[in-house]
C-alpha cells in the first residue's frame, strides 16, 4: 500500500499521496524532473562501487518493471543463506515489508556483530551548513523502521556527493560518496513512525482526495496543474489564462486571482500592479501584440557588429570530465553569430562542441576567443545567469591575456541579456513565460524547434552524455549533428525574434492600458 516515497509525499501533501495512489494519469512529469531522477539513479549505481563485492536485489516482471514480491523473496533467500553460514556481503536494493509498507534499501552493510548498517543514498544537497535535509532524514528513518522488523540495524547513515571530490582518473570514483551517521537524527521519527504510517494509510484508503491547498510546497509537483485547475478545459476559449501571470500556478498572484477569475481579461485592472501584467490583460481583451516603444528603440539603435552567444553546459553529481568536481557546471558547446549590419544576409556563424572525456574548457576558451575578431555587444538569452557567470569562471582558469578578453565577454553577456528586455517590453498571444522557445512558438511564422531531433536543454544534456560515450559510428555522427543544430537554432532565433519585432513596427504596439 505504501512505500518510502509515498510516505514522504504524504507528509508533504496528502493530496499528492492520494493522487499518486488513485490517479497517476493526472501527473505531468517534466523533462527536468526526469533528468533529476536519471541523475539520482546514476549516482546510486556509483555509490554501490564504494562498497564492492555486494549482491544486487533485482527481480523484473514480464514488462521489465520491478517485481516487488520477487525482490522480497530474493532478499529473504539471501538472508537465509547468510544465516546458514555463507559469508555476509553488502546488499544493494534489499527489499523489506512491514505494516503494508515496502522499502528498498540502497546499501546494506554487514557489521562485525551480526547486525547491519543502512546507507541511504542521495544525489542532491544533503546539508545546509551543519543541518541535514529533513526530508532525507525522514527517508532514512522510514528505511530503518521497515527493515528493522526483519534484521537488526546497528546504524543508519546518509550517503551524498562529496563536493571536495575531483575526478582525476577515468572510471575511478572512490571518494565521491560522503557518508555520515544520522542514527541520532532519525530517533524521534522512529518513535512516531507507527502513527505516521497509520495516518498515511487512512489517506490512501479514503474514497476521495483530501482538499488541496496550493502553496510554495507545490512548486515542481507533477499534480500542480490538476490541483490548481491551471489547464484549459475542452470547452474553454481564453486568450490569456490567469495562470500565465506566473511561471507556476503556485505563484501568489495566480492563486489569489483564480479564486474569482480564469480569464485575465475579466480581472479588474487595479488588481494588477506590474506593468507587464497590465499589458497582458490588454492582450487578453484585444488579441494584439504588446511591443513597447522602448523595445523598438532598443533594437533599432544597438551598435554594429552584434554578436549572439549561446552555451550548452553540463553539471551533475557524477563528474563526466577529468579534473572536474561534483555538480560543476561546465560549458561543452557554444554557438556564436556575428551580425555585421542591416544588409548582412550571410551572418557569420562559429560553433564548437567538445568530443572527448578530457576537460573541454581550455579548448572552448581558445575557440571562443578566436571567434571574436572585433568588439561589439554580445546578446544572450539568460546571459545574466548563464553565459555571463560561466565566462567569468572560464577567465579564472585562463592565461592573463585570455582572462582579460573573457572578462570583457562575460560583462557584455550580462549587459545585453535579451530576456530581461523582452520580459519588460514584450508579450504576444499564447505566451506562457518568456523562454526563447515560447516567444519563437508564438511570434515566428514557423517554430524552428519543432523540426529538431534534440528539442530542449534536458535532451541536449542527456544526448551529449550518450554522444561522448559512443564509439565512432554513423549514429554518433548523427547525434553530434543534432546537438550542433539545437545550439545553432538558439542563436538564430534571437536574430529572428529581433527582426520579427521590428517588422511588426510601431503600428502594431501600444503603450497604454485601460
Amino acid at each position: 500500500m505504501l512505500s518510502k516515497s509515498k510516505i514522504v509525499a504524504g507528509l508533504q501533501c496528502q493530496t499528492k499521496l492520494w493522487l499518486g495512489a488513485h490517479a497517476k494519469h493526472l501527473a505531468k512529469v517534466g523533462a527536468q524532473q526526469q533528468l533529476v531522477m536519471a541523475r539520482g539513479e546514476e549516482f546510486g549505481v556509483i555509490a554501490r562501487d564504494q562498497f564492492p563485492g555486494g549482491r544486487l536485489i533485482r527481480v523484473l516482471d514480464a514488462n521489465g518493471k520491478v517485481d516487488v514480491q520477487g525482490a522480497l523473496r530474493q532478499t529473504q533467500d539471501i538472508l537465509d543463506e547468510f544465516a546458514g553460514g555463507s559469508p555476509r556481503v553488502p546488499l544493494y536494493e534489499a527489499t523489506f515489508l512491514r505494516d503494508d509498507t515496502i522499502v528498498m534499501v540502497d546499501i546494506l552493510l554487514p557489521s562485525d556483530n551480526g547486525a547491519w548498517n543502512i546507507v541511504e543514498v542521495k544525489s542532491g544537497k544533503a546539508k545546509n551548513g551543519e543541518q541535514f535535509n529533513e526530508r532525507y532524514v525522514m527517508d532514512a528513518a522510514i528505511q530503518t523502521y521497515i527493515a528493522s522488523a526483519t534484521i537488526c540495524i546497528q546504524s543508519t547513515s546518509l550517503g551524498y556527493p562529496n563536493i571536495q571530490f575531483i575526478y582525476t582518473q577515468s572510471g575511478n570514483y572512490q571518494g565521491l560518496l560522503k557518508v555520515e551517521d544520522v542514527s541520532t537524527q532519525i530517533a524521534e521519527h522512529l518513535v512516531n513512525m507507527p502513527q505516521t504510517i497509520a495516518q498515511m494509510k487512512q489517506v490512501v484508503l479514503a474514497s476521495e482526495a483530501p482538499p488541496s491547498q496550493i502553496g510554495t510546497v507545490c512548486k515542481g509537483c507533477e499534480f500542480i496543474e490538476h490541483c490548481s485547475g491551471a489547464t484549459l478545459a475542452p470547452d474553454e476559449s481564453i486568450r490569456v489564462p490567469v495562470w500565465y501571470l506566473g511561471s507556476s500556478p503556485d505563484v501568489a498572484i495566480v492563486q489569489e486571482l483564480m479564486k474569482e477569475h480564469r480569464d485575465l481579461a475579466t480581472v479588474p485592472p487595479e488588481k494588477l500592479t506590474k506593468p507587464i501584467h497590465q499589458q497582458m490583460r490588454q492582450i487578453a481583451k484585444t488579441g494584439q501584440h504588446y511591443i513597447d516603444q522602448k523595445l523598438i528603440d532598443y533594437l533599432e539603435h544597438q551598435p554594429w557588429p552584434r554578436y549572439f552567444l549561446d552555451y550548452e553546459y553540463l553539471g551533475k553529481p557524477v563528474p563526466l570530465w577529468l579534473q572536474t568536481q561534483v555538480n560543476e557546471q561546465v560549458p561543452f558547446q557554444f554557438s556564436l553569430r556575428k551580425w555585421n549590419g542591416p544588409n548582412d544576409v550571410a551572418i557569420q556563424h562559429t560553433e564548437y562542441i567538445a568530443d572527448s572525456l578530457s576537460d573541454p574548457r581550455q579548448e572552448l576558451i581558445a575557440k571562443l576567443l578566436d571567434a571574436f575578431d572585433e568588439d561589439g555587444p554580445i546578446y544572450t538569452w539568460h546571459g545574466n545567469s548563464v553565459e555571463g557567470p560561466m565566462t567569468f569562471k572560464l577567465a579564472q582558469m585562463a592565461t592573463a591575456e585570455q582572462a582579460t578578453k573573457l572578462e570583457s565577454i562575460a560583462k557584455r553577456c550580462k549587459e545585453h541579456d535579451l530576456l530581461k528586455v523582452f520580459q519588460q517590453y514584450f508579450y504576444t498571444l499564447g505566451m506562457h513565460g518568456w523562454s526563447i522557445k515560447e516567444i519563437a512558438r508564438c511570434l515566428l511564422p514557423s517554430n524552428p524547434y519543432e523540426t529538431l531531433s534534440t528539442a530542449n536543454g534536458v535532451q541536449a544534456m542527456m544526448g551529449y552524455e550518450d554522444f561522448l560515450l559512443m564509439p565512432p559510428s554513423p549514429e554518433r555522427d548523427k547525434l553530434k549533428e543534432n546537438l550542433l543544430a539545437y545550439c545553432k537554432v538558439d542563436t538564430q532565433v534571437m536574430i529572428d525574434i529581433w527582426q520579427a519585432v521590428l517588422s511588426l513596427g510601431a503600428h502594431d504596439h501600444f503603450d497604454s492600458v485601460d
